[in-house]
C-alpha cells in the first residue's frame, strides 16, 4: 500500500509542497547544500508526473541500448 494515496497524508502533502519548492528554489540560489529536500521535492514531482515515468525509461532505454549497441 502506499501511502501517499492516503486522504490525510495526501491532502498535506498537496498544501506543503508549493512551500517545498520555494526552500529548494531559495536553496538553489544561495548554493547551498539541502540534498533531502530537493531529493523529496524530485521524488513528489515524480509521482505526480503524468509524462515523465515512461519519458524517463525510454530516455534511459535509448541511451543505455545505444551504448550496448556501440560496445558489441
Amino acid at each position: 500500500m502506499n501511502v501517499l494515496t492516503l486522504q490525510p497524508l495526501a491532502e498535506e502533502i498537496k498544501r506543503t509542497v508549493p512551500h517545498l519548492r520555494k526552500v529548494v528554489q531559495h536553496a538553489l540560489e544561495w548554493n547551498a547544500h539541502i540534498p533531502a529536500l530537493s531529493a523529496s521535492l524530485e521524488y513528489f514531482k515524480y509521482c505526480a508526473g503524468k509524462h515523465l515515468p515512461s519519458q524517463f525509461m525510454e530516455a534511459e532505454l535509448d541511451y543505455f541500448g545505444a551504448y550496448i549497441t556501440r560496445t558489441t
